[in-house]
């Protein structure tokens, strides 16, 4: 008996498998972007101010001119100092004034309240007023250095003296202050040499003057506060060579005034008369004239 062979099992081919299809949906956001809902940033406009804003003070400013401009020169010129007749004593006696605020001299110190000016480089800071038919002019010594002098004006007429003018101001014109000058006035009746002062827009009467001498004087004038005051103390020394004899005569004067503006220094020569009217070694520090410094020879 034969046996058949079982038969060979059928190949089962399964089917195709299809790739998973996935059944959840993708995310998708719900929420909406937040919108900004502030404004942009505005900067405030700027307040206007309701007041002015005060002006700068300008920096103060000292004047360093001491050239004399028309208007002042015409103005200066009209000023007539009235003159007291029939007196003879120092205050009765006509004047011009005299102020400084200026040297050239290295000894000068303006910081520490002293000024001199000796004439031989020139005026220094006085200012020699052109009104007039007489002018301080310069002229050398004979022992050296230079001087300032009234030259002769022979029969001619004059209207007015010659002067020689100093300004003063701060800190000059703020306390006691001395004035002292060398002065020379020889030949008889040669003419007057006078001093006045200025307060504000007032001339004082003449605070010192003199109508004759012998050689060269010293003299000088303490500027005060208030109020009106003179003094005199002085002593006399001569001294005498083959032919030539010179006095030295030293004066104080002292004069009390509100606010001094100025110094004036005139000299009036007589008509015809020969000599010569002469000032030297000027000089203005602060302070009252002593007796002491008064009784120095110069």
């Amino acid at each position: 008996m034969t046996t058949k062979a079982p038969p060979p099992p059928k190949r089962v081919t399964p089917p195709p498998r299809k790739p998973p299809v996935p059944t959840r949906k993708p995310f998708v956001p719900t929420r909406k972007p937040q919108i900004p809902t502030h404004k942009p940033y505005i900067p405030p406009r700027p307040v206007a101010p309701t007041r002015r804003p005060p002006a700068p003070t300008p920096p103060p400013v000292t004047p360093v001119d001491n050239t004399i401009q028309k208007e002042v020169t015409k103005q200066r010129g009209d000023v007539h100092i009235p003159r007291n007749n029939g007196h003879n004593t120092v205050l009765g006696i006509d004047f011009d004034i005299e102020l400084g605020n200026v040297a050239d001299e290295a000894k000068d110190d303006p910081e520490s309240g002293y000024l001199s000016c000796s004439f031989d480089d020139g005026l220094c800071g006085w200012i020699r007023d052109k009104d007039g038919d007489l002018h301080w002019e310069t002229t050398p010594d004979p022992s050296g250095g230079r001087y300032l002098t009234i030259p002769e004006v022979g029969n001619k007429r004059t209207g007015r003296g010659a002067r020689l003018v100093l300004p003063l101001t701060s800190p000059w014109n703020d306390g006691n202050l001395c004035l002292s000058f060398r002065h020379k006035l020889a030949g008889h009746h040669v003419g007057m040499l006078q001093v006045f002062v200025k307060k504000g827009k007032q001339y004082s009467p003449a605070v010192w003057g003199r109508t004759g001498g012998n050689g060269w004087r010293h003299t000088q004038i303490t500027l005060w506060g208030a109020g009106l005051e003179s003094i005199d103390v002085g002593f006399e020394r001569t001294q005498s060579l083959v032919f030539i004899a010179d006095r030295y005569i030293h004066i104080q004067l002292s004069v009390h005034c509100a606010v001094v503006h100025q110094v004036i220094l005139k000299g009036e020569r007589g008509r015809g008369r020969s000599g010569e009217m002469a000032v030297d070694d000027i000089t203005l520090r602060k302070g009252s004239c002593t007796e002491e410094h008064n009784l120095r020879r110069l």
